[in-house]
């Protein structure tokens, strides 16, 4: 994951902007439905600045998984 994440890391600062989690999902061989996009990013902004961090990313995407 590690890789995936350095690749993907669009803004440098080891967060994903909401508008990129579809296409990391993707990336991976994901495809959640907008809302479970919506749940996930909404779950783990916990800040409310619109990114989430990766390891918060990588711990909502087990269940998907």
């Amino acid at each position: 994951m590690g890789e995936v994440s350095s690749k993907k890391d669009y803004s440098k600062n080891a967060t994903i902007e909401s508008n990129k989690v579809s296409t990391i999902c993707a990336s991976l061989g994901e495809s959640p439905s907008k809302p479970k996009l919506h749940a996930l990013v909404a779950k783990k902004d916990k800040s409310g600045a619109g990114t989430i961090t990766w390891e918060a990313f990588l711990d909502a995407l087990g269940p998907l998984r």
